[in-house]
């Protein structure tokens, strides 16, 4: 005959360290069953904030699983002491209930409350003696309950502190992944001038920006928002910059590159994943700027002696419809002009009061001086943004590139 006593007091110390629940409940059932002689035993665990489940005790493995608002997790939630089942039987009224503790085919229920909330229910079958339980087991499988329930809260909080290391690790692969896939310089050339800056969020987001050097004096443009955070966001963002450096490479056309890009992600990416993109054409031969915009913030020409102004032409974002036609627009753009891409991490951005800076404001201080470069007007409208919302948390990227025509 085993010591149940002494099985008791070492599945005490021993549960607390376990810090998975499979292997909770291969270490607990099997030993308990032993130590008292019992025919069965198993847990009943919260699986999510409206369930409870059990696997059934038998060959056909069974779940058996009882609502958080049921009868039998409100009775257990508010027991104070292990419950015959007989007991059960005459609080229970729902015969949908009667029937699932029936089919637990358990004889006593243990609650497993820690800090006012119902952790779970350990049940316990029929001894193969057929003896009932005596004051002292209960009294120890009271506190085997106790230590049951505090080492289902280490679980949980142990496995809250994986997900999060998991996600911390997940933000530094993605972070990583977009540093790559962004541009480490600059192109120059004898009719225009280029600076640029990313600044990401700590959730690092997906802003995206490019440049394609095309013959015949001609530079391309290109910058996205990507939807989605982390290893998705950024595996988007590697799939669009594909997407666009082959089409790119294709047409000089912003507005069929446009569409060879959307087709592509929209069959090759699942309906949530989508983007804002914006692509133009600086023609040095033409002093024009040709460009498609798919849901992007609108672009910004700076000319001296005037107020900076959005160029507001815009078709559908990319990703949602794989048939969608883009139209180019087309602006002149004189020597000495400046246009400025950005994302909506820049206009968007909040203050401590919680308002944004927003477009007004942003064509406001372009407007200000006469620029000499594209990094004085870059540097210039980054730490005007930094200045209003000091104090405030980065939720979002911020991406700025300016252009000037030499």
């Amino acid at each position: 005959t085993p010591d149940y006593h002494q099985v008791i007091q070492e599945l005490s110390h021993e549960i607390l360290s376990l810090l998975n629940i499979d292997n909770l409940h291969q270490k607990l059932i099997p030993k308990l069953k032993y130590a008292l002689n019992l025919e069965a035993a198993c847990l009943v665990l919260q699986q999510d904030s409206h369930v409870y489940s059990a696997i059934k005790p038998s060959d056909d493995q069974e779940t058996i699983s009882f609502l958080k608002k049921g009868e039998f997790i409100s009775l257990m939630q508010n027991a104070r002491k292990p419950q015959d089942v007989r007991e059960l039987y005459l609080l229970l009224k729902r015969s949908a209930e009667i029937k699932q503790v029936r089919d637990l085919n358990m004889k006593l229920f243990i609650p497993l409350n820690h800090r006012g909330h119902l952790q779970g229910v350990f049940c316990l079958g029929a001894r193969q003696d057929h003896q009932a339980f005596s004051e002292q087991e209960l009294a120890l499988l009271n506190l085997l309950s106790v230590q049951i329930s505090i080492a289902l809260e280490n679980t949980q909080l142990y496995q809250e502190r994986l997900e999060k290391q998991r996600m911390d690790e997940e933000l530094t692969v993605a972070g990583e992944i977009q540093r790559m896939l962004l541009p480490q310089k600059f192109p120059t050339g004898k009719r225009f001038d280029i600076s640029a800056i990313n600044i990401p969020s700590k959730e690092v987001g997906g802003d995206y920006f490019d440049f394609i050097e095309l013959a015949d004096d001609k530079i391309g443009i290109a910058i996205g928002d990507i939807a989605g955070k982390g290893i998705p966001g950024a595996l988007l963002m590697s799939n669009l910059q594909a997407s666009f450096r082959a089409a790119a490479q294709l047409t000089s056309q912003p507005a069929k590159v446009m569409e060879m890009v959307n087709a592509q992600i929209t069959r090759s990416t699942s309906p949530e994943k989508y983007a804002t993109f914006l692509y133009g054409i600086f023609d040095g031969a033409t002093d024009t700027f040709t460009f498609a915009n798919a849901g992007h913030n609108f672009p910004v020409l700076v000319r001296r002696g005037e107020p900076a102004r959005m160029l507001k032409q815009s078709d559908l974002i990319i990703g949602i419809n794989a048939t969608v036609s883009y139209q180019n627009h087309q602006t002149d753009i004189q020597p000495g002009d400046f246009l400025v891409v950005y994302t909506d991490g820049i206009t968007e951005a909040l203050n401590v009061q919680n308002e944004e800076f927003g477009e007004e404001r942003f064509l406001s201080i372009m407007g200000e001086r006469n620029w000499d470069n594209p990094r004085e007007l870059r540097d210039f409208i980054y730490e005007s943004v930094h200045a209003y919302t000091s104090g405030a948390s980065q939720y979002d990227d911020i991406t700025l590139v300016v252009f000037q025509v030499k």
